[in-house]
């Protein structure tokens, strides 16, 4: 399915949506290699869904929360580890910035990657002993920045619902959207396929969802799963996004996307950050300190030998019976 999202009147107050005409169907993928940007390497079909966010994100592009608009508090939605505990964060997150300012190959040549998954396993496993995971229906981790965090804790195999999921910048300048592939599923035909999408999504109404992700930066991720689900006329219960590192911007255009879709959500995160690079030209997910470095960088690629993406691919290979 295809999606085209609108944001009318300031930023993120409303959204609203449309299903355009292109649905997934037996042998059938979405192909948006026409509307990606000239820069874009990555994936460009994709057979879950593809939604285009247009020029929505634009203004969180290079953007600053002022001072004074800044969230320093937990809220009744946002639970973040720095605000009561800084100093179970502010050391682990000092080494991985540090790290991350380096070339990928550079930090694994001089095997910095292991500090740098250590540190953030730290951070992880302080945000695993927050919550409970037996309250949690069913995990969705978005691949490959929720592949690391899934890696790291003991979070329960049957519970998880992996989800390819590809940023997309599109050729119109700021424009960008976000593809969902299903992994593993180049090996599957459509019936098999069609049975994993009924078993493992359609059963998530009423339940509780938690989503694991390595950075919540621009919100595009989270957004573009709760669109999916909306259309596909699923209702969790609750559904709360955990990662060691967040955006304000990220969690104000993921709140207004919740709220415009009348889903409940929360955030559990290790810090709160208040800038934000160019994420539609770079491949990083690009939260910044206020000093313009690099928080995590590009974590995926730093960490692309621990990733074990493979881990995820066999409970949809083998069909549903094995999920």
């Amino acid at each position: 399915m295809v999606y085209r999202v609108m944001f009318m009147r300031e930023r993120w107050s409303i959204i609203v949506f449309r299903q355009k005409s292109m649905h997934l169907g037996e042998g059938c993928e979405i192909d948006v290699s026409e509307v990606a940007a000239r820069h874009h390497e990555r994936r460009t079909h994709f057979n879950l869904a593809f939604v285009d966010f247009g020029l929505s994100l634009a203004p969180l592009i290079n953007s600053t929360v002022p001072e004074e608009l800044r969230l320093r508090k937990d809220t009744e939605r946002v639970r973040i580890l720095g605000f009561t505990q800084p100093r179970a964060v502010e050391g682990p997150l000092g080494v991985i910035s540090s790290i991350a300012q380096y070339p990928a190959e550079v930090v694994q040549e001089l095997r910095a990657d292991r500090t740098f998954r250590s540190k953030l396993r730290d951070i992880s496993l302080r945000l695993h002993e927050r919550t409970d995971w037996t309250e949690a229906d069913a995990v969705i981790v978005p691949l490959r920045g929720g592949a690391l965090i899934a890696n790291m804790l003991p979070v329960p195999s049957e519970k998880i619902i992996p989800i390819d999921s590809k940023r997309v910048p599109l050729k119109r300048k700021g424009a960008i959207g976000l593809g969902m592939n299903l992994p593993g599923s180049d090996e599957l035909d459509w019936k098999e396929l069609s049975q994993w999408m009924n078993h493992r999504l359609m059963v998530l109404g009423g339940k509780y969802v938690r989503i694991l992700e390595v950075a919540i930066a621009s919100g595009l991720t989270t957004s573009a799963f709760l669109i999916d689900l909306k259309d596909r006329g699923i209702r969790p219960s609750h559904i709360e996004v955990v990662a060691p590192v967040v955006a304000q911007q990220g969690l104000e255009f993921m709140f207004s996307t919740a709220d415009a879709l009348d889903f409940d959500v929360s955030v559990l995160a290790g810090q709160m950050y208040y800038r934000l690079g160019d994420f539609w030209k770079g491949g990083e997910d690009s939260i910044i300190d206020d000093e313009g470095k690099f928080v995590i960088g590009r974590a995926t690629e730093i960490l692309e030998r621990f990733l074990q993406v493979e881990r995820f691919t066999p409970r949809i290979i083998n069909g549903p019976s094995e999920s």
